[in-house]
């Protein structure tokens, strides 16, 4: 989430921590890895476990609330209704 409202800024390391990513590597062995999750069908294996529709759909009204108001409401005239 903060990553997406406030454009924090992960390392490898961490975005490892916060199941950003499925691995960190160096680049000498980065297109072998991928070579290997691509074969071992991890994207078709997640199954999406921990995805929140709602919570996503949330962050994107927040983010760009001036844009679905117009698109919900027809129109952008009021003050942006945003919490953030």
């Amino acid at each position: 989430r903060e990553g997406v409202l406030v454009g924090k800024r992960y390392g490898s390391a961490d975005a490892v921590k916060a199941g950003m990513v499925d691995d960190e590597c160096d680049m000498e062995r980065l297109e072998g890895m991928a070579e290997n999750f691509a074969e071992a069908g991890l994207a078709d294996n997640l199954g999406l476990a921990s995805f929140d529709a709602s919570s996503f759909r949330q962050m994107k009204i927040e983010l760009y609330t001036d844009a679905y108001r117009a698109l919900a409401l027809g129109t952008v005239d009021a003050e942006p209704e945003s919490r953030l």
